[in-house]
């Protein structure tokens, strides 16, 4: 498989800086055919950052980049994106949550829930 075909591209190093090199390395090689998703790990702004401004500058060379979307993620961001993709799992998901309302679990109602409605003091 040519990498101008993917669907989707996965920078998964742990280490940002070596995602941004070989983001940087491969969006100045291809020439994707279609749409490309590519998926960055990626904590650091500055770094993610870099990468919006690399690929913004290519872009201007090559009108082809056009067809490339960049995520950043981390893993926990990433599990939970990949997982609410997949309708049966976002529907039961959403199932479960019914009934809850945004204010019934807000950290003062449940602090209130636990206080001792009454306060005795013994001498």
């Amino acid at each position: 498989m040519h990498i101008h075909h993917a669907k989707y591209i996965f920078f998964c190093s742990d280490n940002d800086l070596e995602n941004y090199a070989l983001y940087a390395n491969v969006i100045k090689r291809i020439k994707p055919r279609r749409p490309i998703t590519c998926y960055a790990n990626c904590s650091s702004n500055t770094v993610v950052g870099y990468m919006e401004e690399l690929l913004s500058e290519e872009r201007k060379g090559e009108e082809l980049l056009k067809k490339i979307d960049t995520v950043h993620f981390n893993q926990k961001d990433l599990t939970v994106r990949m997982l609410l993709a997949e309708p049966a799992v976002k529907h039961s998901i959403l199932k479960s949550l019914e009934g809850i309302s945004e204010d019934s679990h807000t950290v003062d109602s449940i602090e209130n829930s636990i206080k001792p409605s009454m306060y005795c003091f013994f001498p």
